[in-house]
């Protein structure tokens, strides 16, 4: 039910804002479990990314070599062989497999909602 006043301190959530066009609010009860494999070599060095998908919405890829380095989007492909040319998926709500070029030894990747805007 939507309506005021609060009986109740609301929660506030992590956020940062770009100060462009970008506001990411970090909702903890919205995580999901996801599963990395890499794929057997190739001429690609290829790895597997498993993920519970959300009906409708809309996901995006990001990486970083370094824990504390910056997130930066990165392309991904929805078959084992196919282009990793895909920057978004929207999904139908069902288990979700992409797969990511490897371009370093190490690295962080996080799956990422894009949200309309309300």
């Amino acid at each position: 039910m939507l309506g005021g006043p609060a009986t109740q301190a609301l929660h506030r959530y992590q956020f940062e804002f770009d100060n462009v066009d970008t506001l990411n609010i970090h909702v903890p009860c919205w995580g999901f479990e996801t599963k990395l494999a890499a794929l057997p070599d190739g001429p690609i060095t290829r790895v597997r990314l498993d993920f519970e998908a959300f009906p409708q919405v809309t996901y995006q890829v990001s990486f970083r070599e370094q824990a504390q380095g910056a997130w930066s989007p990165t392309t991904f492909a929805t078959t084992p062989e196919g282009p990793a040319d895909q920057t978004s998926l929207t999904s139908f709500g069902a288990p979700t497999t992409i797969y990511l070029n490897r371009t370093t030894s190490m690295g962080f990747y996080a799956i990422g909602m894009l949200l309309p805007d309300v």
